[in-house]
């Protein structure tokens, strides 16, 4: 067995089953209770009586209307009656039970049931008092258990509207958690693995133009031509590597950030790593398209410096991805294509290549495309994967207004 501790998270039960489990605490304890106060007060109760009995079963329902609120109401809904029907009149103590199974109900929002059964007891207890009550005590009797009813169904009410609270505090934690995962993963695959990819294709040609070492030639321009082509390879892989380097280190310092400082900081900016500008990410990417043997065919429409600081993040991310996966996929023989619109609500980009094979179109998209659709999605925007028998298209839309 692995000696790794495990994350806190996981060993800190779901808040639902700890607000049930309060729950199920609260009747046990009252239903026990209930019934020891019941019992010390009841001077003449005959413990094989049928009285004690619907003692018991009171008790019991309210034992159980944390875990069984329905099934416990339906229960004292019939116990309750007959209890007063005993001759150990002291075992009407036990008439609380219907007040704490209506807070029960309350509490785990079962407004229709709690409306439904409170209304049962309220008239049992009206009816119950009329052979014995004139009918002034009778008037005053029914306001009585009116107000006691209403009481405790304001107290399951408040209890009930905070359980609402806390289940949408935490579902909200949780959404924003798994946001904030979905970021760190979008920005590992766009440093680490693009980053890495990168170095990886240029330590490949730089070990093809070492095969092809010109030593036992005299032909002084082929060797420096291959020595040019080897030192540009070897610079290429220490740029990307020092780039990679310090998007890390900004993701880590972001990373740090103390709660207080992040407060107000919207969750899709709060895990995005400073990019260079839009054109100069277009030229960058352009460029190494045409250094892995594509011809680039690009266009931009409109001021992209006048896009807002989110969507030129993101935008300069789908770039990027988009000429990855054009570097690594798109077949040789066609031109790639780089298209970007900026119209007054709106910024569009287009992405075409040539495909190898269809098939490799239908199984290209990998996590990197999932992170671009993602970062569309969170600023509003749409993406769009297509193909044709000899294309592969990526469409993007983000607006510019929100």
């Amino acid at each position: 067995m692995s000696d790794t501790p495990r994350p806190r998270s996981m060993w800190r039960p779901h808040l639902r089953t700890r607000q049930r489990d309060m729950r199920v605490g609260a009747g046990l304890i009252l239903g026990a209770g209930l019934l020891v106060l019941s019992v010390a007060t009841s001077q003449n109760v005959d413990w094989g009586s049928f009285g004690f009995a619907l003692l018991f079963g009171s008790c019991a329902a309210v034992a159980l209307s944390g875990m069984f609120p329905r099934t416990s109401a339906t229960v004292l809904a019939v116990v309750y009656p007959l209890v007063w029907f005993t001759p150990e009149r002291t075992l009407q103590l036990a008439s609380i039970s219907i007040f704490i199974v209506v807070v029960m109900l309350l509490w785990n929002r079962e407004h229709l049931a709690a409306a439904i059964f409170g209304l049962w007891y309220y008239l049992w207890s009206v009816i119950l008092m009329i052979p014995t009550s004139s009918t002034s005590e009778l008037v005053t009797g029914g306001f009585v258990w009116a107000g006691l009813l209403a009481a405790f169904a304001v107290v399951g009410e408040l209890l009930g509207r905070q359980y609402t609270a806390n289940e949408q505090l935490e579902a909200r934690r949780r959404k924003e958690l798994a946001d904030q995962r979905l970021a760190i993963a979008r920005e590992l695959h766009d440093t680490v693995v693009y980053s890495t990819t990168i170095m990886v294709m240029r330590a490949e040609a730089a070990k093809l133009n070492v095969a092809r070492s010109p030593c036992a030639t005299t032909d002084d321009s082929q060797a420096e031509d291959w020595a040019a082509n080897v030192s540009e390879d070897l610079e290429s892989i220490a740029n990307t590597g020092r780039r990679a380097t310090a998007d890390l280190r900004a993701m880590l310092a972001v990373l740090r950030v103390s709660e207080s400082d992040a407060a107000g900081t919207p969750e899709t900016e709060r895990f995005t790593i400073p990019q260079t500008s839009l054109r100069q990410v277009l030229r960058e990417q352009a460029d190494k398209v045409e250094k892995s043997g594509l011809t680039v065919q690009m266009a931009v429409e409109g001021d992209v410096t006048t896009l807002p600081e989110d969507v030129t993040s993101a935008l300069a991310m789908i770039v990027t991805e988009a000429c990855s996966n054009m570097v690594k996929h798109a077949s040789r023989s066609a031109p790639a294509t780089i298209m970007i619109d900026v119209q007054d609500d709106a910024v569009e980009g287009a992405f075409v290549n040539g495909l190898v094979s269809a098939r490799a179109g239908r199984e290209r998209q990998g996590y990197g495309l999932t992170g671009l659709q993602e970062r569309a999605e969170t600023l509003g925007g749409t993406v769009d994967f297509s193909t044709t028998e000899s294309r592969w298209i990526i469409r993007v839309s983000i607006p510019t207004k929100r």
